[in-house]
């Protein structure tokens, strides 16, 4: 099912809408569940680099699940921007990061670490997602950064899982989405874990 950058655009504020709606109390609450949803449910070999993300405002909040794989041994990872040159987008790169170290503020406000920090290659990104369907489509925020990065990871011979975390009102029946639009592997909530394949 395809849908006009329009519709796109009204379902974008639609279920941001949604999002913002999420008190601060069952945030926190969400954030915890989803934390311990994704330890128990999610299978992970030993040590294997994980890639987060900085929540935005009215994003599930990944810190305590990211703060529990850094204490369970699990190096972490942080998307960093790439530069655009002109022609096709680039793939996102992932640079390590632990829990207080200092960052960079790059395009869009995002903060990333610094260029002189390590490029990983995790076993699972988790991904930010504005909504997913029940076959894992997913609709985020329309630069495409993901999409690209999951393209150009899925090629590889031992390509990661992209393990989206949301709210449960989050995901819905079916959403549009195109040839380039890449589906998750799975996505956590507060009421638990859904794989995709």
């Amino acid at each position: 099912m395809t849908a006009t950058p329009s519709e796109k655009m009204r379902l974008r504020e639609q279920y941001r809408a949604a999002r913002h709606a999420v008190s601060a109390d069952d945030a926190a609450n969400a954030a915890l569940a989803i934390r311990d949803h994704f330890l128990g449910g999610i299978e992970m070999t030993a040590k294997c680099a994980v890639a987060g993300t900085l929540p935005l405002p009215g994003e599930v909040d990944p810190i305590p699940l990211m703060r529990a794989l850094h204490e369970n041994g699990h190096p972490l990872c942080l998307p960093a921007m790439p530069k655009q040159t002109g022609g096709p987008g680039k793939p996102l790169a992932f640079r390590a990061y632990a829990p207080g170290d200092p960052l960079a503020v790059a395009a869009f406000g995002v903060r990333e670490p610094g260029p002189e920090m390590e490029i990983l290659t995790p076993a699972i990104v988790l991904t930010p997602l504005i909504a997913v369907d029940q076959a894992g489509n997913r609709l985020g925020q329309g630069g495409g950064f993901y999409d690209r990065t999951m393209g150009v990871f899925r090629a590889a011979l031992h390509p990661p899982r992209f393990i989206g975390l949301a709210y449960a009102a989050q995901v819905v029946d079916s959403l549009p989405h195109d040839r380039f639009d890449q589906p998750l592997d799975g996505v956590v909530t507060e009421e638990g874990v859904t794989l995709f394949s």
